[in-house]
């Protein structure tokens, strides 16, 4: 499935960027939650206080960047609401199609 499938068809350019922006908002909080699960793990198991930048210098520099998946450009693009409705995209239609002839 590609993420286009899962967007409303009358979405505007700015409309795209809220969507691709909360999509990254949402892999950055995974990114965040899993570095707060191995700070909880860590301190669990060393059994002393574990920093966040004790967890985050033992990453790999590739795991410091968030990961965009489908999933959260869909639900990301489900909490977008089209700046333009049905009846203002067959209006933008129509003009597009008298200049075109």
């Amino acid at each position: 499935s590609k993420a286009a499938d899962h967007l409303h068809k009358n979405l505007t350019g700015a409309d795209l960027a809220s969507v691709a922006s909360g999509a990254l908002l949402l892999a950055m909080q995974r990114l965040c939650d899993k570095a707060e699960a191995e700070v909880l793990q860590q301190s669990r198991d060393l059994g002393q206080a574990v920093t966040i930048d004790h967890v985050l210098a033992q990453w790999d520099p590739d795991c410091l960047e968030p990961l965009v998946r489908l999933e959260d450009i869909v639900v990301a693009a489900d909490n977008v609401v089209p700046s333009v409705d049905e009846a203002q995209l067959a209006q933008y239609e129509q003009i597009r199609k008298n200049i075109e002839s």
